[in-house]
């Protein structure tokens, strides 16, 4: 019985001194968005790219410029393959402010996609397709040619895109070492039984 209510004990403190999720915060959302882009006079010249972003969001009212009125992009994953090559950030843009409400990303040769939807003096709304691609700058000479001359100025856009914005979850510090506390207190309870020389109930 000793050794059984030990372990019951144990296992009720570990549980509770775990991190307890919060419900979901919405003023830190990820981002997951992937669009397909397919050039105009070439259709087997195809560019596919995907983030995975993390955006701190605006805050309402807050005031401009800076991140209360835009929010703050604080990580960028980007993936990409295709007949453009390989896009990623441009250097030292991340944290990135999209004080445009958008955000750029480039394959070194010219040619920018941009993806829009942030928020500009307030939160972005959370849920499936609620963000947008284009293909910003379109000056390589690949670009050019599959989407023809003044391709920069129709900023062409993806024959598919999608996005996900979804409320990031961060463990509630103050909240596991509250319940931590209530697990002892059974502990506290036991010890002090025993030092009086009385059987403790939970043993």
């Amino acid at each position: 019985m000793r050794y059984a209510a030990a372990v019951l004990l144990l296992s009720l403190v570990v549980l509770c001194s775990a991190p307890v999720w919060a419900d979901s915060i919405a003023n830190v959302v990820d981002i997951n968005a992937t669009a397909t882009f397919v050039g105009t006079q070439c259709s087997s010249c195809i560019e596919t790219i995907t983030m995975n972003l993390i955006y701190t969001q605006p805050q309402p009212g807050g005031s401009s410029p800076g991140a209360s009125a835009f929010g703050q992009i604080d990580s960028a994953t980007v993936s990409s393959s295709g007949f453009l090559g390989i896009f990623s950030t441009y250097p030292g843009t991340v944290p990135w402010i999209p004080g445009q409400g958008y955000f750029p990303v480039t394959n070194g040769l010219s040619d920018e996609i941009d993806i829009y939807g942030f928020g500009i003096g307030a939160p972005m709304p959370l849920g499936i397709d609620t963000m947008n691609f284009d293909l910003f700058y379109c000056r390589s000479a690949a670009c050019d040619a599959a989407y023809g001359l003044n391709s920069t100025q129709l900023h062409p856009t993806p024959i598919t895109e999608y996005s996900s914005v979804t409320a990031r979850q961060v463990p509630d510090g103050d909240s596991s070492l509250l319940l931590m506390l209530v697990a002892l207190v059974p502990i506290g309870v036991a010890y002090r039984w025993r030092g009086q020389g009385r059987a403790c109930p939970l043993v």
